[in-house]
């Protein structure tokens, strides 16, 4: 099928396009895999560029969502980088309408969630909660963008096998340094539209932000990582 984007993520390749299929279908977004084992994400505009993500106007996000099966080629669309920022504006209230949000956010493993956080039990987060993404690991992804803003290293491992693949997929570009563009809008320009993403997912990714940023003396963009011999994530030190 050949289709008209209005932008994607710019490391999607023609080649990791080609015979897809549907994992699972929203009405604003649908996941798809494709023989590599590599997640495309359909969004309809207005939505948030996620790694391996295209936004679709509506017209032809209907058409691709209905699809079980198809290889994908581009005509149209801008390419867009989902690096880090160099700088971060994330003012004290910024801060605090995010943990606000988060405060009253519905997960049955939110009090599970918030003892581990408070005990910075990073680890242990992960794959907590329901969903495709659990919001542990959204919370990881936040806290790991603020890490390498601030050039630190994330001072544990993650075995990606213990989350779901969505999430894993999600993490793992997080450990390359790449993340969905609502995440540096709010690094940034402070820009709170990440507290209406998902139930629970966006608050607990800006939190995530929050708790790391608090850990950092500066901030910078880096990116940096690698894998153990056991094909667990690890993010090093650069």
């Amino acid at each position: 099928m050949r289709a008209k984007a209005l932008y994607y993520d710019d490391f999607i390749s023609a080649a990791s396009l080609l015979k897809l299929r549907a994992v699972k279908k929203y009405a604003n977004s649908c996941y798809f895999r494709n023989p590599a084992g590599e997640f495309i994400t359909f969004l309809k505009s207005p939505n948030q560029l996620v790694p391996g993500g295209i936004v679709f106007p509506e017209a032809v996000y209907e058409q691709v969502q209905v699809m079980d099966e198809l290889s994908l080629e581009l005509i149209s669309g801008e390419a867009k980088s989902l690096e880090l920022p160099s700088e971060c504006s994330i003012s004290f209230e910024a801060s605090a309408r995010a943990e606000d949000k988060w405060r009253l956010a519905q997960d049955d493993f939110k009090n599970i969630l918030d003892f581990l956080i408070a005990g910075r039990n990073w680890k242990k987060l992960l794959g907590l909660g329901g969903g495709l993404t659990p919001s542990g690991d959204d919370f990881l992804v936040g806290y790991i963008a603020a890490k390498k803003m601030g050039g630190m290293e994330i001072p544990f491992k993650l075995d990606l096998s213990k989350t779901t693949p969505l999430s894993a997929h999600f993490l793992r570009h997080a450990l390359c340094g790449r993340f969905s563009d609502q995440i540096t809008a709010f690094i940034k320009e402070e820009d709170l539209s990440i507290l209406s993403f998902g139930g629970s997912s966006g608050a607990a990714t800006a939190v995530g932000v929050i708790k790391g940023m608090a850990e950092n003396e500066c901030v910078r963009a880096v990116s940096c990582g690698g894998a153990d011999e056991n094909n667990t994530e690890v993010v090093k030190a650069c």
